[in-house]
């Protein structure tokens, strides 16, 4: 796969985040592929592209982090939204997240009200959330953080795509989730809506998938 030199990766990314404030960031192409290199399934490698777009972070801190984390497709949009919602660079985000903690105590750590995990879901969302939405509006909300709310690292995970899915879009978070519960991915959501509002695709990726400042985000 060819890659994009550095100055104009720079050019590039540094574009959208400056377009980003003027323009609905659902409307950016993504023809620069910041996940170049990184074997990733093809809604997978869009899905990054949009997070990445939506929140414009550092483009040099972004490609380190990326490179570095485990599991692109899940910690990066992770870490970009901490970022915004936080304040703190994805370095720092990073770093606690490394040092073997879940994604809940980061969250927590950072300071990010998991309200805010919760987003527009002012109903109960229904299947895979249902429960946990019921422990945040039995326990935790109102509460400020993560007290008596019981999130894994897989629940944690989805539903901030789904605010990601949710924001970039415009959308009701209720929309995405409804899509899941028919057996669609956020992933595969995001890539359907991208195309069919004239998105194109990530360098090097085929335009169906095959699998129907400091670094801190731009807080949406």
């Amino acid at each position: 796969m060819t890659r994009i030199p550095a100055l104009r990766t720079l050019a590039i990314a540094g574009l959208v985040a400056f377009g980003s404030a003027a323009f609905p960031v659902a409307a950016i192409d993504v023809d620069f592929d910041i996940a170049a290199g990184i074997s990733l399934s093809d809604d997978t490698r869009l899905f990054v592209n949009l997070s990445n777009n939506h929140y414009g972070p550092n483009p040099d801190v972004a490609l380190t982090v990326l490179r570095k984390v485990p599991n692109p497709g899940n910690d990066f949009p992770v870490l970009l939204f901490l970022a915004a919602e936080s304040g703190k660079s994805i370095e720092i985000l990073w770093s606690m997240r490394r040092s073997g903690l879940t994604w809940a105590e980061v969250q927590f750590r950072a300071g990010v009200p998991t309200a805010r995990i919760f987003a527009g879901l002012d109903n109960d969302p229904g299947p895979p959330y249902g429960k946990a939405w019921g422990h945040w509006k039995n326990k935790g909300k109102g509460k400020g953080h993560t007290s008596g709310v019981h999130l894994s690292d897989t629940e944690f995970v989805n539903l901030v795509k789904v605010q990601i899915t949710s924001k970039h879009f415009g959308l009701s978070p209720h929309e995405v989730i409804r899509a899941q519960s028919s057996g669609k991915k956020v992933e595969a959501f995001a890539r359907e809506h991208h195309y069919n509002r004239g998105g194109k695709k990530p360098s090097g990726t085929t335009k169906k998938s095959s699998n129907p400042g400091k670094g801190k985000g731009k807080k949406k």
